[in-house]
């Protein structure tokens, strides 16, 4: 799997915050900030992933069948509309993974933010791979409950229970509603806060309070924002993906393979290369097999009144075998017939051939006296055979008529 590039969004401006992180979430490139225009370089031939701010997205579980994603994207508005006060039409149903006991994870959302977010993002060319609420990226940990702090925001999630973000409260008061929630059922012994140094020391008093409530107690300094921590976790460990039904993106082959489009291309330019030389070759082959073809159907229709080649065949096979010579001589026949037309260039004419006793001689006309030579030279090395031109005769249109004569090696 390529890198991701997780991008978080904090609120309408265009300002954000985004890192790259390979396929088991660790980071490759520093955290960077800027506009979000800005992320496009970082985001070529990568999955863009995209955090939006938890308090924005509801998330909370449902007892639902296992039924097609279709079907559950039908069923959800049906099944969660007393929870929610707005008309479900206006809402987003994503559904994400399920619980051990088999309930579902779901995030709702208004359309018309996301829609919003889904314009920002397009309007600065980017196509996010998923979006995720910010708070999916609390880990789930069992027995434990995960806190962290970050710009007067707690983000919690007491194990198996989905994540919460509250912001506004003091930090105690933001901690005691997730460390003491009457309506979870998750059994929690063991707690781990990840806050940063400011943050840690501003709020001292209350933190070493809540440590008293749990057998362990550990605390992660943070050296920069929450966001590497939800890029790891969501890597790994994807929440509800808001990009589902009719907001599901098309495929973005089109950016991962961009970088590779030049390399394609010469690529897809050798193969073309490769097979106009084969396409050559096998016409230029061609004509000398038609050449042959018909110059020794010619010569069986002159000897034999038949045209057949096979016919023909057996008809020196017979005469063969009248004048006591062995049934070898077809084969050399034909196995010095084969080398002349492996050497044999398209632009040469045959005119006449004949057969007898291991010696063949034949008419031929070349386009001129080096081709008449290149033709004598090439059957030569390609058997066993003493290749000599007996006579040539310059033509008026500068081509040369030649009277060629092959003897093969018993003789």
């Amino acid at each position: 799997m390529a890198d991701s590039v997780v991008l978080r969004l904090r609120d309408d401006s265009d300002h954000c915050e985004w890192v790259v992180v390979d396929a088991d979430g660790r980071l490759t490139e520093r955290r960077r900030s800027g506009s979000l225009s800005d992320v496009r370089a970082s985001a070529m031939g990568r999955r863009l992933i995209v955090l939006v701010p938890g308090p924005a997205v509801i998330t909370t579980r449902v007892e639902l069948p296992q039924v097609s994603k279709a079907r559950q994207r039908q069923m959800l508005p049906f099944t969660l509309e007393d929870q929610f006060a707005d008309d479900v039409a206006s809402l987003h149903f994503a559904a994400g993974s399920r619980t051990a006991d088999e309930q579902l994870y779901v995030s709702v959302v208004a359309k018309e933010r996301l829609e919003e977010w889904l314009h920002r993002l397009s309007a600065a060319a980017l196509e996010p791979f998923a979006i995720y609420a910010d708070t999916d990226g609390v880990a789930d940990t069992p027995s434990t409950l995960n806190i962290i702090y970050e710009d007067d925001t707690v983000f919690a999630r007491r194990p198996g229970d989905a994540a919460v973000s509250i912001e506004g409260l003091p930090f105690s008061d933001a901690v005691a509603i997730v460390a003491d929630d009457p309506d979870s059922e998750s059994a929690v012994q063991h707690a781990l806060l990840c806050i940063d140094t400011a943050s840690h020391e501003a709020n001292a008093a209350e933190i070493d309070t809540l440590a008293q409530k749990f057998a362990s107690f550990d605390v992660k300094l943070l050296n920069e924002d929450a966001l590497p921590l939800f890029a790891s976790k969501l890597v790994n460990h994807p929440g509800a993906n808001l990009l589902q039904g009719a907001y599901a993106p098309k495929s973005n082959w089109g950016a991962m393979l961009k970088p590779w489009r030049v390399a394609a291309v010469l690529g897809a330019g050798l193969v073309a290369t490769a097979l106009l030389g084969t396409i050559v070759e096998y016409i230029q082959l061609r004509r000398t097999d038609t050449m042959l073809t018909t110059a020794l159907e010619t010569r069986c229709g002159e000897q034999f009144n038949n045209t057949s080649i096979r016919q023909c065949e057996a008809e020196v096979n017979a005469l063969l075998g009248t004048r006591g010579e062995s049934s070898g001589g077809s084969e050399e026949f034909l196995a010095t017939l084969a080398s002349v037309a492996e050497t044999s260039d398209a632009a040469n004419t045959l005119r006449s051939i004949s057969y007898r006793n291991s010696v063949m001689d034949m008419q031929l006309v070349t386009p001129d006296v080096p081709a008449l030579d290149a033709f004598s030279r090439s059957l030569d090395e390609a058997g066993p055979f003493t290749v000599s031109v007996q006579s040539t005769n310059p033509q008026e249109d500068g081509s040369v008529e030649s009277r060629v004569q092959i003897v093969g090696a018993d003789r």
